[in-house]
């Protein structure tokens, strides 16, 4: 699927996803849900960063991290909503969400199958976990970020992979 087909998660979508992360059948993974949802979504995070997401890697209501996908450094400032959910789940190891015992694998294909649970309870079943990484970018771009300053954001290790979003720039200019 290229970059033009997909269509970013809606203001709409993200209630309702959120609260369905508050209505979740388990209530232990209630909060971690939702913390998980808002960083990805102010973040621009992939899955496997956002679970193996270390706590000292946010300071001063910033986020740096190195991704593991590509190597390259994120640095990336997080709103309150995002930096309270995640102060609430306690985490008692030095990561949010992984205990760091089990691969990172394991876990990220648990908050994959959570997530896919509350994507069909919020009636968004076109939603996947990478979505809210595309939507973080249109969104940025639709409002008229510099695309230099997008492609630091999420990690990108050049403008190149930033730039078949463009299509969101031109959008962003006529609204």
């Amino acid at each position: 699927m290229s970059q033009t087909n997909i269509v970013p998660i809606t203001s709409d979508e993200f209630k309702r996803i959120l609260k369905a992360c508050d209505e979740h059948r388990n209530k232990n993974n209630r909060l971690r849900l939702r913390a998980l949802v808002l960083l990805m979504y102010y973040s621009g995070l992939a899955i496997r960063d956002a679970v193996t997401l270390k706590q000292d890697h946010i300071k001063n209501g910033k986020l740096f991290l190195r991704r593991t996908k590509t190597g390259t450094d994120v640095l990336c400032p997080l709103p309150g909503e995002a930096l309270v959910a995640l102060k609430q789940i306690g985490s008692e190891t030095e990561y949010f969400f992984w205990s760091g015992k089990s691969k990172a694998k394991s876990a990220v294909g648990d908050y994959q199958r959570a997530l896919k649970t509350v994507f069909e309870e919020a009636n968004t079943q076109r939603v996947f976990p990478h979505l809210f990484r595309h939507t973080f970018i249109t969104n940025l771009l639709t409002a008229g970020v510099p695309i230099k300053t997008v492609a630091a954001l999420v990690g990108h290790s050049s403008t190149k992979m930033t730039m078949k979003y463009s299509h969101w720039m031109k959008r962003g200019r006529r609204a």
